[in-house]
């Protein structure tokens, strides 16, 4: 199940403030579903190119941790010279495992793996 994709779009169907619905399609096992984050948003504010509100990143996140509950094993080390062999023990209890090699000076929304749980790299 490592193979999760999450992906946004605004659906052509604006409310009485004109704001647009937030629809969320998850990808996993080759299978499809979508489903709305009960989210709107106007589409002046809607970035296209990252799926997201412009401004926002971590309320997307709560949609996806609302809708599919999802087991993610995150890891850090601080420099690639460390193995990080301790963190291989019970893997398989979870969804997905994460190992990014980064100092813990570097915030969290911009480590390379960690980016993985906001976006739709999967």
């Amino acid at each position: 199940m490592s193979n999760v994709k999450f992906n946004y779009f605004l659906k052509n169907n604006p409310n009485n403030k004109r704001e647009l619905p937030i629809v969320m399609t998850i990808i996993m096992s080759g299978e499809r579903t979508q489903m709305f984050t009960g989210l709107w948003t106007v589409k002046s504010k809607w970035n296209q190119k990252y799926s997201k509100v412009i401004g926002t990143f971590s309320v997307i996140l709560m949609c996806d941790l609302k809708y599919y509950k999802m087991k993610v094993k995150y890891n850090r080390v601080s420099t690639i010279l460390q193995t990080a062999n301790r963190f291989k023990a019970d893997n398989d209890h979870y969804d997905m495992t994460l190992l990014d090699k980064v100092s813990c000076s570097v915030s969290f929304m911009d480590r390379t793996e960690a980016k993985k749980l906001f976006t739709n790299s999967g």
